[in-house]
């Protein structure tokens, strides 16, 4: 009997692994994904230093991404199909539209988010509600676009684009902008991994897996530290990112790095 207790243990504890992180507009909170390699996953938010963890949502299904209404009092996430939740865990729904990669608009009024095929996958928006979901982007053959990002006046939406791998397995992914609904996507082609975009606050920098910032302007891009999914915090001084499956906050700059979530079992 103590053998299958001790059994039974082993198996229940599993390691918990931490991604997406993603600043509350006040920039108070920090939301992001706890999950476990075989249990459910968790939306959950934190202070920026790491303390006052409260759970908002668990599913049993994969999610991802989460990402703060303008008035910080909701939040939408998802993968495969989008769902809203309050800040303070109440009024969980599924939205009736939505796939990967959700992200609200600056004004509130539009939620952007990545669907369809996993090798052309199209940029669309669609209303809070989840309604009136309308095209923004549709790539060409053997090209996919992920994880829009919204510059700061709601202007213009930028996401990663995913070439289709060739035949020794190789594939490229660079980053793109379009300034409106199904208008000529502007390739930037940096020669980088430029997944998981993130739009500076003030519209100049993008931050992408590496951590890299791409400075529009001059086009010179500065690696910061090795990771992935960067997100600008509300004022643009600090940047919270994932590294070895755990979630640190930076400065701008790269240094002062900080481990926020601590490694797990559940």
């Amino acid at each position: 009997m103590l053998g299958a207790a001790l059994i039974a243990v082993a198996v229940a504890a599993s390691p918990v692994s931490y991604s997406d992180p993603a600043w509350s507009p006040r920039g108070d909170r920090i939301a992001f994904v706890a999950r476990s390699s075989d249990g459910p996953a968790s939306i959950e938010t934190m202070s920026p230093d790491g303390s006052g963890v409260r759970v908002v949502a668990t599913l049993p299904s994969y999610v991802a991404w989460p990402s703060w209404s303008p008035d910080g009092r909701k939040i939408v996430f998802g993968y495969g199909r989008s769902y809203v939740v309050g800040a303070d865990g109440r009024g969980l729904r599924k939205l009736p539209t939505g796939g990967c990669c959700a992200s609200w608009g600056p004004g509130g009024r539009k939620i952007a988010f990545a669907d369809g095929p996993e090798v052309q996958s199209e940029i669309y928006v669609m209303n809070p509600d989840g309604r009136a979901a309308e095209i923004v982007a549709t790539p060409d053959d053997g090209h996919s676009y992920w994880g829009p990002t919204w510059s700061p006046d709601g202007q213009r939406l930028a996401f990663f684009v995913d070439e289709a791998p060739d035949m020794l397995g190789h594939a490229r992914t660079s980053l793109a902008v379009i300034s409106r609904y199904r208008g000529k996507v502007r390739n930037l082609r940096l020669g980088l991994r430029a997944a998981e975009p993130d739009w500076s606050p003030r519209g100049g920098k993008i931050a992408f897996d590496g951590i890299r910032v791409l400075d529009l302007a001059t086009k010179r891009i500065v690696a910061l530290h090795e990771g992935r999914h960067p997100s600008w915090s509300p004022d643009g001084r600090r940047i919270a990112f994932v590294y070895e499956d755990q979630i640190y906050v930076m400065r701008a700059d790269g240094s002062g790095v900080r481990r926020l979530t601590q490694p797990a079992s559940r």
